[in-house]
């Protein structure tokens, strides 16, 4: 399957709360369909966004995309936290412990 790799929320266009498409498809490659669900819903967190975007994007087992989720997160961590973004290295942790625990 086509997967857009670099889903972030301003690469999402939600219109009255309904999936609307994807811009920026720079890093177009093959994979599976929970990667970008992942790297996306570490960006939204599940808000309502995210929820819209399930709607419109397509479903995906539920235990790929956690996986997907905590490969993107064991990445994104340390990358974070050695740039001196102790914030966002914070927020990705918290959701980490949240996720395995």
């Amino acid at each position: 399957m086509l997967l857009h790799f670099d889903l972030i929320d301003i690469n999402v266009l939600i219109l009255n709360r309904a999936f609307g498409g994807l811009i920026d498809f720079d890093d177009l490659s093959c994979g599976p369909r929970a990667y970008d669900i992942a790297k996306l819903y570490i960006e939204k967190w599940g808000g309502e966004d995210f929820v819209s975007f399930l709607r419109g994007y397509g479903k995906a087992d539920s235990k790929e995309i956690k996986y997907f989720t905590v490969c993107h997160l064991l990445y994104e961590i340390p990358y974070y936290n050695s740039v001196g973004n102790d914030c966002r290295s914070a927020r990705l942790l918290k959701m980490l412990r949240g996720i395995i625990l």
